[in-house]
């Protein structure tokens, strides 16, 4: 597909990122509601519901929207994605642990404020445990990998960009996240880049939505622990 921008395909394409990212935080409404209102049975379970098929329909949203910019050529994940899988995931969890501790060393601060405030959610109630434990990670890496690397770097930049597109790609992923200081603000946008440049080398936004859902299954994982 021919990459063009002018000003008004510029507009076009800030429109849809936006309102991408408002529906990324809008579809959670359901699950907080769930947990402020702490429904059970029936109410909880039809909000539940409504919950997976909103999650759903914006993630065909985000598919148009990236197919609207970019058409991938091949979808077959080989044995070398998987070692960039691995990687990857390795790699950040490196820097995250270094991350981690100058953050409780400095701001005394255990996890991130994102993460503590899921672990609330999850501990509020056991409907929005179970539907966030699947959302988060099955669904969530796939929505934000097609707003935030595939749509938002196709969308805005050619395809011989490199560096530019992942650097802000990741500082956007980190500002969709919640962060109380600079570190915290760090290890999202330190994920981001990892993940954009994932996207970038492969050319195949299911690679980056691999190393998401690994990353985001080990996270649920230790929270899920520590609730359970």
């Amino acid at each position: 597909m021919k990459w063009e921008m002018n000003l008004i395909n510029f507009l076009k394409r800030a429109v849809i990122f936006i309102g991408l990212i408002l529906l990324i935080f809008a579809v959670q409404i359901p699950v907080q509601l769930i947990g402020i209102k702490n429904y059970h049975g029936i109410k909880a379970f039809l909000w539940g519901a409504f919950y997976l098929a909103l999650f759903l329909v914006i993630i065909g949203l985000a598919f148009w929207a990236y197919r609207s910019v970019y058409r991938q050529h091949s979808h077959k994940i080989t044995f070398h994605d998987l070692k960039i899988i691995l990687m990857a995931i390795l790699s950040f969890f490196i820097i995250e642990i270094v991350l981690q501790f100058f953050n409780k060393l400095i701001f005394n601060q255990v996890g991130t404020k994102n993460n503590n405030a899921i672990l609330s959610l999850f501990q509020s109630n056991t409907t929005v445990l179970v539907l966030m434990s699947i959302s988060a990670v099955f669904l969530s890496p796939v929505l934000e990998e097609l707003v935030f690397r595939g749509f938002f770097i196709n969308a805005f930049f050619n395809q011989n960009a490199f560096w530019l597109p992942i650097v802000l790609s990741g500082l956007l992923f980190s500002c969709g996240h919640m962060s109380s200081n600079v570190i915290s603000f760090m290890i999202y946008a330190i994920l981001g880049i990892i993940l954009a440049y994932v996207y970038k080398k492969t050319g195949k936004i299911e690679v980056s939505i691999g190393v998401h859902f690994l990353n985001n299954l080990i996270a649920t994982g230790f929270m899920l622990l520590a609730v359970l």
